[in-house]
């Protein structure tokens, strides 16, 4: 029930600045990565096709790399004044933020507040579903604006 609740509340809250950076010139020019749809069916499917990119990226940042770093608990090799776990949520952001550099700047920017609050929702839920669905469902908002196919 949590993860809908987190699947509900972090779309609505990142829905605003989605829909406010497809107005932004760079934003429509690069996306969606395929622009000549010629039907609603071409764009479900492009949509249904574009899912294992999200399922793949929100697992190897939210994944692999924030729970990876979350289990690294104390032992002899760190020193004191620095645990790695402790830091997980922030690093797993900075590498998705990084990950994202040459992209459209309200993209980049977005990242920030994104992989911050995503790898805070995957962490509290233990799941990466959640924020994969919302990121995809964001995504096609976006892009069925940005297609001018509706």
């Amino acid at each position: 029930m949590l993860a809908w609740w987190v699947f509900l509340i972090l779309t609505v809250l990142s829905l605003p600045a989605f829909l406010l950076s497809t107005g932004n010139a760079d934003m429509q020019r690069v996306y969606p990565f395929y622009k000549p749809f010629s039907s609603v069916p071409s764009f479900i499917l492009y949509e249904l096709c574009y899912f294992p990119f999200f399922i793949a990226i929100e697992f190897i940042f939210r994944g692999y790399l924030l729970f990876g770093l979350a289990g690294i608990k104390e032992n002899e090799t760190q020193p004191d004044s620095f645990k790695v776990y402790r830091y997980a949520i922030l690093i797993s952001m900075l590498s998705y933020t990084a990950w994202h550099l040459g992209k459209p700047v309200p993209e980049l920017f977005g990242t920030l507040i994104w992989g911050l609050a995503a790898g805070a929702s995957v962490y509290a839920v233990r799941s990466i579903w959640p924020v994969v669905m919302s990121h995809w469902l964001l995504n096609i908002i976006s892009d069925s604006i940005l297609s001018n196919l509706f």
